[in-house]
């Protein structure tokens, strides 16, 4: 079974609980930032006409004229905010640079809306970074009010019909977000409702069709029934993926634990009788934040036969760093930013799986070993005893193979499944 531990410090997220969301739109594969009555007004506002007008807020522009509705007209829009006082949002720049030049052929605009303070620094902040699309100045903060932004960087999308597409979208689907308003036509996006509509019909007749036809049983009713525990001889007569040699010698066998407590929501993996497939992330590092779509996408998936957690961990300790500053005020601030953020990210997606925190990086030290730091993703495998069987990078094809190995062959599984289908068959299914 799997062993539990309690790390020092865990920030618990059940204890900051939100109202779950009503979406206005499909997420489309787009992450959103918010939680509770601000992401209900944000979702609102998308697919609604841009008020164009408020760009008239901005007194003052860097890197190019003040923008006019003519200029926006029949062009993608993107609009990320910052502050050249807040170092988070100075680098989230580069990024939007990035996609500013990949998709400058296809009329796409960026504009980073800076805030009423610190403006004086804006443009050598910016200049430093080879920042080249413009810089508005948001006095009295103004044109942020009417977005309802309230942490730096925020990212809004604006298609070329000029509808506010997409409100508030994580660092993450900030690629993805671009290519969709600046690859789509004009009359593509002047459908996109009707579009949407249509597509929210077809599902439902799909759905009503396919109820009608399903005569399986619903796996998902069967409650967590007792089972015998398989021998120690079972698991080690199993076959398992191949496991990694470094430097001629195998690797040391290793158990996972998990946090006893802290989870979100507040209930821990259940993972007797499961694989047990545990992530790091963090919702300010891209490649982890998209891992948690990958991640919750398996559980949804495989969710019978796998329990998958995600732990979130301060920036630096993804990347091997010593944690955070000593400044005991200060750390005490991030960390408590850093939960918030997570639980955003979390009820803005409706995770399947739980999520947890450990600012001290305990657990993932654990099972990372002497794992290279050259990526910041990292994914450790354990079988339903707790042994780890695989770890790594799940980008990495071995990953998959990993999970199906392992759910083909774990002793746990095999003997749950079987009191399951015993527990079926009784009800005649």
């Amino acid at each position: 079974m799997i062993r539990h531990l309690t790390p020092r410090l865990i920030l618990s997220l059940a204890t900051l609980a939100l109202a779950p969301l009503a979406l206005a739109q499909p997420s489309e594969g787009i992450v959103r930032e918010g939680a509770g009555a601000r992401r209900v007004t944000l979702d609102a506002m998308e697919l609604k006409p841009f008020p164009a007008d408020l760009w008239a807020g901005v007194d003052v522009w860097a890197g190019g004229d003040a923008l006019t509705p003519a200029d926006t007209s029949g062009k993608p829009v993107i609009i990320i905010s910052w502050a050249s006082w807040y170092a988070p949002s100075v680098r989230a720049l580069s990024a939007a640079q990035r996609i500013a030049d990949q998709y400058a052929a296809d009329g796409l605009i960026v504009v980073g809306l800076h805030s009423g303070e610190g403006w004086d620094e804006a443009e050598s902040t910016a200049k430093a970074k080879n920042i080249t699309f413009r810089l508005a100045h948001d006095a009295g903060d103004k044109v942020r009010a009417a977005l309802h932004i309230d942490q730096d960087p925020d990212i809004y999308v604006i298609d070329r019909a000029g509808q506010l597409r997409f409100a508030d979208v994580d660092a993450s689907s900030l690629d993805q977000a671009a290519k969709m308003v600046s690859k789509e036509s004009m009359d593509a996006a002047a459908k996109i409702n009707q579009t949407l509509a249509e597509r929210a019909e077809a599902a439902r007749i799909s759905a009503n069709r396919t109820a009608a036809i399903n005569q399986k049983a619903d796996l998902t009713s069967i409650p967590e029934l007792p089972f015998p525990d398989p021998s120690p001889d079972a698991y080690a007569n199993a076959t398992w993926p191949r496991v990694v040699v470094e430097n001629g010698r195998q690797q040391d066998q290793s158990f996972l634990a998990l946090p006893a407590f802290g989870w979100y929501p507040a209930k821990e993996p259940l993972t007797k009788g499961r694989a047990v497939i545990v992530y790091f992330w963090n919702p300010d590092v891209p490649a982890t934040a998209r891992l948690v779509k990958e991640m919750d996408l398996l559980q949804r998936e495989r969710g019978r036969d796998v329990a998958v957690a995600g732990i979130v961990v301060p920036t630096d300790l993804l990347s091997g760093g010593g944690g955070y500053t000593t400044d005991e005020n200060a750390k005490a601030i991030a960390l408590e930013l850093l939960g918030k953020r997570t639980k955003e990210y979390a009820d803005s997606n409706r995770l399947s799986h739980p999520i947890t925190f450990d600012s001290s990086g305990s657990t993932l030290s654990a099972l990372r070993g002497t794992y290279s730091r050259e990526s910041n993703s990292f994914v450790a495998l354990a079988s339903s005893d707790g042994v780890v069987r695989w770890s790594g990078d799940p980008r990495s094809p071995s990953f998959k193979a990993a999970v199906e190995t392992v759910l083909a062959n774990d002793p746990g599984i095999k003997s749950r499944r079987a009191v399951e289908q015993a527990w079926l068959k009784a009800r005649g299914q």
